[in-house]
């Protein structure tokens, strides 16, 4: 046990060297700014608990190590830390704030596009749930964003769930059926509006407006959530169109990393793109894939050290027994298939959750390989 503390010590030590650089830093006070804005209103939410800033600070290592080399060893990509406490005592925060700082950093070292996180829940009823939380914190982040004038593209959230919740793509054939639906009404909504919403308010800090509604954009083939006040929210929920904006967090479940075997334009979400299309994002292949665009030969737009920092398992508990087996199966695949992508430098790095689990070392090392800590 002491041995095992003295670990801890030495961890929260260098992740508090990480931020000696300024860039790192710089990010780390974004992140405070955000966090503090979205408590704003929130008495006692406006600042972090212990458990929470320990976990950042000592998780650091894993995300500024991916541009400073001398902050992180070299097996900290094959651990896998896993942030264990009660239900409802602050572990979303915990690794939404990890998550914010990594956005921010990726932003200040030149990486100004490309998926940052990937978050996958054991449920889709809890991904859903999560989703709402985390696109608030987008919002705050994207506030800070601009009024610091920080360069490159703005944060957005990708819901991938695939189309028991959200349509998988839009063929040309489903375009009028949903601008249809937008006109028709069902109980004061749009039934479009009504089919597909996953946010009922306006995630921008100072808003909070309910009047959010569907609207099928023609011209980027796009199916985006509107506020009346504030416009365009920062949010993706077809398939496709994740697959072509690369969102900053993409929020999904465990089942959809089997995509990997057949959905080639899953490489996408790891920054192993073709091609780049001005108006539609990244395609899969050399031409743009989006009905009536006709862009062929698409110049390649690649993306600084393009697999996401972090990936995210939030109810670590839950893959267990034959969901585990499986998963672990895709799991690895995909960690290995990361060594391949151009201009690779690190594979994602791990953060598990959960509030209740047994032998976690046991449990992280079946289904990732990895080292529990």
């Amino acid at each position: 046990d002491r041995s095992r503390y003295q670990k801890e010590i030495a961890r929260f030590e260098k992740g508090i060297a990480c931020l000696s650089v300024p860039v790192a830093a710089r990010a780390f006070s974004l992140m405070n700014a955000t966090f503090s804005l979205l408590g704003a209103d929130r008495p006692g939410r406006d600042r972090w608990r212990l458990f929470q800033i320990v976990f950042i600070v000592s998780a650091l290592p894993g995300v500024v190590g991916r541009e400073y080399a001398e902050f992180a060893d070299a097996d900290e990509w094959e651990v896998t830390d896993v942030i264990w406490f009660p239900t409802g005592g602050g572990k979303t925060e915990a690794y939404l704030g990890l998550t914010v700082f990594a956005l921010f950093f990726d932003r200040l070292r030149g990486r100004d596009r490309g998926v940052t996180a990937l978050y996958r829940f054991p449920l889709r009823l809890l991904s859903l749930q999560q989703f709402q939380r985390i696109v608030r914190s987008i919002a705050a982040a994207n506030q800070i964003r601009s009024d610091k004038g920080i360069g490159g593209e703005p944060f957005t959230v990708g819901h991938w769930i695939g189309s028991h919740g959200s349509p998988n793509e839009i063929k040309p054939e489903d375009a009028q059926r949903l601008e249809e639906d937008e006109i028709r009404i069902v109980d004061g909504v749009s039934a479009l509006t009504r089919k597909y919403r996953k946010i009922s308010e306006c995630p921008n800090p100072g808003c909070l407006d309910r009047d959010i509604h569907l609207h099928f954009d023609r011209e980027k083939w796009s199916l985006q959530h509107v506020c009346r006040r504030c416009g365009v929210l920062p949010v993706y929920i077809v398939d496709h169109e994740l697959y072509r904006y690369l969102p900053s967090v993409v929020v999904g479940t465990v089942d959809k990393m089997a995509v990997f075997g057949f959905q080639r334009r899953f490489a996408n979400l790891l920054g192993w793109t073709r091609g780049h299309c001005p108006a539609h994002g990244y395609a899969a292949e050399e031409d743009c894939e989006v009905p009536g665009c006709g862009r062929r030969r698409l110049a390649h737009q690649p993306i600084k050290d393009p697999v996401p920092a972090l990936h995210v398992q939030d109810e670590l508990h839950l893959l267990k027994e034959d969901l585990g087996a499986f998963d672990s199966h895709y799991e690895t695949a995909v960690m290995e298939m990361q060594k391949v992508v151009p201009g690779s430098r690190r594979p994602w790095k791990t953060i598990a959750a959960t509030a209740t689990i047994e032998e976690y070392e046991r449990h992280v090392e079946h289904l990732y390989l990895h080292v529990g800590r």
